[in-house]
């Protein structure tokens, strides 16, 4: 995967991508990309969260003088939150990740939800999972090991230890 231009002297590759997509609550992803500065040469491991304030855009699209003032094509209401990775942490959890096993294929009995929450991950333009609620059988050890991570990166973020 091509590093991607983050600004004038900075590339940076994304490493894992996260989601929890609620159907009636705020959609938040997390992302962790190692970045380098062609500059100055630094380089270091950073995590970005971003949350769509969903039921906030929602309220002002039931309130008919509010669509009137802001207009219907109003952008979303979008949260961003940056901060660093411990490297040596993230070794850890990608070790622990390349260990999980995974059934060849789960297919759900379902495909289609309509309420619930979506989650996903996606690993490095190699991996990318979906599912709805519970995990398929057999994905058990690798949804909590996403789940996990998402709160080790949300601790990161807030400054607190998980």
């Amino acid at each position: 995967m091509e590093p991607a231009k983050v600004g004038p002297h900075l590339r940076a590759r994304v490493l894992l991508r996260t989601w929890v997509y609620p159907s009636f609550e705020n959609w938040c992803s997390w992302t962790v990309f190692d970045w380098h500065c062609g500059r100055t040469g630094e380089r270091g491991l950073r995590v970005r969260q971003a949350t769509w304030l969903q039921k906030e855009d929602h309220n002002w699209l039931s309130q008919p003088t509010a669509v009137l003032r802001k207009g219907l094509h109003n952008r979303p209401t979008i949260e961003v939150a940056d901060g660093a990775v411990d490297e040596e942490a993230w070794l850890q959890r990608a070790t622990a990740i390349a260990n999980i096993g995974l059934p060849s294929l789960a297919w759900p009995v379902s495909t289609i939800g309509i309420d619930g929450v979506a989650f996903g991950l996606h690993l490095a333009g190699r991996l990318e999972l979906n599912w709805r609620n519970d995990p398929p059988e057999g994905w058990e050890p690798m949804a909590a090991w996403v789940a996990s991570t998402r709160e080790w990166l949300e601790s990161d973020l807030l400054g607190t230890s998980a």
